[in-house]
């Protein structure tokens, strides 16, 4: 027990996430998704876009959730967007409110919609300068879905994306940014991108399980804290080549 990250009465065995060799942490920062407040509101359709007049500058397109998102490569439209059924767009609108009224009176319509529900009041939306406004995150190379329902005890719902488009996550995936070392190996080559996809998905799904937590129902969810400590079981050549060329792998 002494040897164990944490303790669970169905995984009091060998700790599974405690073998050596090459961890998430060393290769990926991992952070948390976009905390909107009222993803109800602020994640909007190609309806809402049309009807209010919504520029374009203030829209960054969102993923749906990982159970519309059946194929761990997400490929990119030629304006970026991804190619995956019910992406949406997130507004993100950082103009100052007087400007909005005076120039774009669709969004200003939107906007004061919001405020007739109360959006300004809820808790994450009145933490901020303007209501409205959005923390920033940029589209990540890599997503995990950190927490799902298995189908049987073999398959895993803990799945990792190669994400090639312009979209950024809510509150169902967590964002997985290269360090600088994993970035210049990997070189933005798609090949090596989506082989290292496979290399993330091969992670057995009872080390992945037993990182995490189970809840009611069969769901299954791993922390950020959890998942950096996870090793790969599948270590590309080119990946251990360069690695050791950086002097991180000894």
């Amino acid at each position: 027990m002494r040897q164990a990250n944490k303790w669970t009465m169905s995984h009091f065995g060998s700790d599974l996430s405690s073998s050596a060799g090459i961890r998430l942490k060393d290769l990926f920062t991992v952070r948390r998704e976009i905390a909107t407040g009222a993803n109800g509101y602020f994640i909007i359709d190609r309806a809402t876009i049309e009807k209010y007049e919504i520029p374009r500058q203030y829209l960054k397109p969102i993923l749906p959730s990982p159970r519309y998102v059946h194929d761990p490569v997400i490929e990119a439209a030629a304006d970026g967007t991804p190619t995956v059924d019910r992406f949406g767009y997130l507004l993100d609108c950082a103009a100052a409110p007087d400007e909005v009224k005076r120039n774009f009176p669709g969004l200003w319509t939107y906007l004061e919609e919001g405020v007739s529900q109360g959006l300004p009041e809820r808790h994450l939306c009145s933490q901020r300068d303007v209501w409205c406004f959005q923390e920033k995150r940029e589209p990540a190379p890599f997503i995990v879905s950190y927490m799902g329902r298995s189908r049987d005890q073999r398959s895993c719902p803990i799945r990792f994306f190669v994400n090639f488009s312009s979209a950024i996550v809510t509150n169902v995936f967590l964002n997985l940014y290269p360090t600088a070392e994993l970035a210049e190996i990997l070189g933005g080559d798609r090949s090596r991108m989506i082989e290292f996809a496979e290399a993330l998905n091969a992670i057995p799904a009872e080390a992945m399980l037993h990182a995490g937590r189970a809840y009611g129902g069969g769901l299954h969810k791993i922390e950020p804290k959890e998942l950096r400590e996870m090793p790969l079981a599948v270590v590309p050549v080119w990946l251990e080549t360069g690695l050791k060329k950086r002097l991180i792998l000894i």
